[in-house]
């Protein structure tokens, strides 16, 4: 059975002018991996993502649905990158909220 992921990302004080914007500011902190696994399994399908934004906004919601191997992997094999991720996103400013990044 599929599993969803969702998470909130906010950047108080920043106006992204674009979706493009606020992930590029985002991925510029993030482990280069872990942007690389992430984009893998969406283009193997093993994940579908949404996103919820508006334009010129500081906030995005990312749903990210789970094949459940994909997910046992990513809980399993990727924990600690996942935990230096939200540190570093953290410390530059961002605000997580929901599941981790």
């Amino acid at each position: 059975m599929p599993v969803t992921q969702v998470l909130t990302i906010t950047k108080p004080g920043a106006s992204f002018e674009t979706i493009g914007d606020l992930f590029e500011d985002l991925n510029s902190i993030v482990d280069s991996d872990y942007f690389t696994y992430i984009q893998t399994a969406l283009i193997e399908g093993t994940i579908i993502n949404s996103v919820s934004f508006t334009e010129n906004s500081n906030t995005a919601t990312l749903t990210r649905t789970w094949d459940d191997a994909k997910y046992e992997d990513f809980q399993t094999n990727w924990a600690a990158v996942r935990e230096a991720n939200g540190n570093a996103v953290t410390s530059a400013g961002w605000i997580l909220s929901g599941d981790s990044i």
